[in-house]
């Protein structure tokens, strides 16, 4: 079976039940289920390179780097001895702009819930430019936009693509004009959300690390040969510092890449990479190891009980 992808995760004290999240409990009931058996990541990738990984054997990827997998998910995977692979980006340890996380926990706690953001984004985003959004509403399909992607709603859909299609710049003018409304400083709440270098190297003493970008773009598939190069090199070259070991492991930023991403990867050397979806076969190429969202595999489960 095909690896699980984490991203949030959510508990009574510093982080906020948000869509897509999970907590310590659940996680650990996908661990300890009877249908599927998780197993160490190193040792899911050994069996995928061999052709002996069982149907139903499947393991743990966590993207992004952020603090609450450290603080909720690695003691699940410490306690029950289960070695993850964790795919970080590294922008904020060279103090580059925060232009994705931040304005994902923006949207998670300054809101009452995500469609209250998406109403507010898209009430700034007419002020912006009402035409250019009146025109893409009328001629875009949303339900088509990330048809594969089965986890998203249509608001999702309808936000990511002004997002990446159809503003792209521009939506970064809409979400930090948001954010002054409300007084938000960036930086000091940016250095909250990420996991620390100590962190990251503690991790790697029973975890894999895996590259993830410098930057995380979301569109990473419209970047040059020589532009995906430059990020997953530096991505690469910060990490390995950070924990003394070769890393031969990606995940692809919001699962993007494009016919010159593989080149890329024999550069730098990468065994395995990974998307953020189920449209590959399982098997069919090391650099498009297909994943199951974490929220997904969780309802599968609920459906066997």
């Amino acid at each position: 079976m095909e690896p699980i992808m984490f991203h949030y995760f959510h508990d009574n004290n510093n982080y906020k039940k948000v869509d897509g999240s999970l907590s310590a409990e659940q996680l650990e009931e996908i661990i300890t289920n009877d249908v599927y058996k998780v197993i160490s990541a190193d040792e899911w990738l050994a069996r995928y390179d061999s052709g002996t990984l069982a149907e139903n054997e499947t393991c743990l990827t966590f993207d992004d780097g952020i603090a609450e997998q450290y603080d909720i998910a690695v003691p699940i995977l410490d306690k029950h001895n289960i070695k993850g692979i964790f795919n970080i980006c590294t922008f904020f340890f060279t103090g580059d702009e925060d232009r994705f996380e931040i304005q994902r926990h923006f949207r998670n706690n300054y809101f009452n819930n995500v469609n209250d953001f998406y109403r507010e984004y898209f009430n700034n985003a007419k002020l912006l430019s009402e035409k250019e959004y009146e025109d893409v509403c009328q001629k875009v399909n949303f339900d088509e936009y990330l048809a594969h992607a089965k986890f998203y709603t249509k608001e999702d859909r309808k936000f990511r693509y002004f997002r990446d299609v159809a503003f792209k710049e521009k939506h970064f003018l809409i979400v930090d004009q948001m954010m002054r409304d409300l007084m938000i400083d960036k930086d000091s709440l940016s250095k909250k959300l990420w996991i620390s270098q100590a962190q990251i190297s503690t991790m790697s003493k029973k975890h894999l690390i895996g590259i993830h970008s410098h930057e995380h773009p979301t569109t990473i598939d419209l970047w040059s040969q020589q532009q995906q190069q430059q990020s997953y090199q530096r991505n690469k070259e910060i990490l390995e510092r950070m924990i003394n070991q070769d890393i031969t492991v990606c995940a692809y930023p919001c699962g993007k890449n494009n016919k010159e991403t593989f080149a890329v990867m024999d550069r730098l050397k990468i065994k395995h990479a990974m998307i953020a979806s189920t449209t590959t076969q399982l098997g069919k190429t090391p650099y498009l190891i297909p994943r199951i969202d974490s929220t997904d595999f969780y309802k599968l489960l609920e459906s066997k009980k």
